[in-house]
């Protein structure tokens, strides 16, 4: 257990270091997704403190902000709630870190997603699947020696192309989740259908297997 905490206190360190300075869509996403992350570990599926960070995501996303109030108002209200997780972890009130396999712990949202979908979260399910989608296509530009750092996910998947690293069917059917990836961090959750989040769950399955089993 006190891995775990150690693991998700330098993820939540590492998270509140994240500037709105630059791209600011990007970094209002990477803290939104990595604040769901933990709050699944930390608080559970099910969770009232789950459910704000959604509700408030589609609140956000269906305003009449202007884009750049948008990326700020995401930014912020994840900033607070990260340092209350912080907060939990250290005062010990963790209900569902139990539960969670050993690993990687913030990289591999599938487990969570998994959970997820078996709580009918489908909206939570869909932002954690699709995170683990660009997460895992990073990692494998990380592995072939190729800088994607600062790059949306279509640029990487169009680097791993030209690289010749993906390619043919698979090629096709990750290009394609790349819609599902947009509506899932734009809170369009009346757009997603259950069916293509348990067929991207299935498709990651093999994906990660293939490519990160050694």
């Amino acid at each position: 257990m006190q891995i775990i905490k150690e693991k998700i206190l330098k993820r939540i360190s590492e998270l509140k270091e994240i500037s709105i300075d630059g791209n600011s869509l990007q970094s209002s996403e990477e803290l939104f997704v990595g604040t769901l992350s933990i709050a699944t570990s930390v608080y559970g599926i099910n969770s009232p403190q789950l459910r704000y960070l959604i509700d408030l995501r589609d609140k956000v996303a269906n305003s009449k902000y202007m884009e750049g109030e948008k990326y700020l108002a995401l930014y912020i209200a994840p900033m607070v709630n990260i340092k209350n997780l912080e907060n939990a972890v250290i005062g010990d009130r963790i209900y569902s870190l139990e539960k969670i396999i050993s690993g990687d712990l913030f990289s591999d949202f599938m487990v969570m997603a998994k959970e997820a979908m078996d709580s009918n979260q489908k909206d939570v399910a869909a932002v954690l699947t699709c995170a683990a989608l660009e997460d895992s296509l990073k990692r494998l530009a990380k592995i072939k020696n190729i800088d994607v750092e600062n790059k949306e996910m279509s640029e990487t998947i169009n680097t791993l192309k030209s690289k010749e690293i993906i390619s043919g069917p698979q090629l096709k059917v990750i290009q394609s989740y790349t819609k599902l990836r947009n509506k899932a961090f734009h809170a369009e959750w009346d757009k997603i259908d259950t069916p293509e989040v348990k067929s991207l769950i299935a498709f990651l399955e093999e994906f990660i297997l293939k490519h990160f089993s050694e």
